[in-house]
């Protein structure tokens, strides 16, 4: 699983076709947020979670994200908004009004977080290597048995794993509906979907693996 290429973290990165993506380990000491700050709603809706790591993550991801956005279209981080919503990722807000340009996707797991922005369609997953164990009590539920075949070594399941859900968030969709077996994965190396019809790649951290669907 060493043949992926390598991701700086803690960068913001300008890539092809003018998408932006920022990954940073994961925790309240995080630089993302040493010159950041929620807004008064992003804040209510923080102060509203109770569990302290959703806490923790919830709010890296949100100031990572106003940081990425102002960086790509110009402007202050505390002029960007990112509020919930029922489904799908957060409505950004700039100055108060709804931005229509450009697709931002946000994850997290116990070891990172990661922002991803673009003029276009655009899923960010990362799955920490470790889940493999995880994912292979449920494989049967998530992957075909041609993709089981992809994956060479265990944590295999981990990049598969984050190429099906960055694909699902790039279309819009979920784990639950569609599921990952709308996703069909044809190969791993180089990263290769049938449907649906997205560019993905695929990136490796020293505990996780970081995939972007386009």
């Amino acid at each position: 699983m060493s043949s992926f290429p390598p991701l700086p973290l803690g960068e913001v990165l300008l890539l092809p076709q003018n998408l932006w993506l920022w990954v940073e380990r994961a925790g309240e000491d995080a630089p993302a947020a040493a010159s950041l700050a929620l807004s008064p709603q992003e804040e209510a809706c923080w102060q509203a979670l109770k569990h302290p790591r959703r806490r923790m993550e919830w709010k890296q991801g949100r100031l990572m994200a106003k940081g990425l956005v102002a960086k790509a279209l110009g402007g202050a981080p505390e002029a960007f908004e990112l509020l919930p919503r029922e489904a799908g990722p957060p409505q950004l807000l700039c100055e108060g009004k709804a931005l229509g340009a450009g697709w931002l996707s946000v994850s997290h797991t116990a070891l990172y977080v990661g922002v991803a922005f673009a003029p276009f369609a655009v899923g960010l997953d990362i799955c920490d290597r470790a889940d493999a164990r995880r994912i292979e009590r449920i494989a049967r539920r998530a992957f075909v048995e041609e993709e089981l075949a992809l994956a060479s070594v265990p944590e295999g399941l981990a990049a598969l794993w984050a190429l099906k859900e960055a694909a699902l968030k790039r279309q819009g969709g979920g784990v639950f509906r569609p599921g990952l077996l709308a996703i069909q994965i044809i190969s791993l190396f180089p990263p290769v979907l049938r449907f649906p019809n997205a560019e993905v790649c695929l990136y490796a951290l020293p505990e996780a693996f970081v995939a972007i669907a386009k």
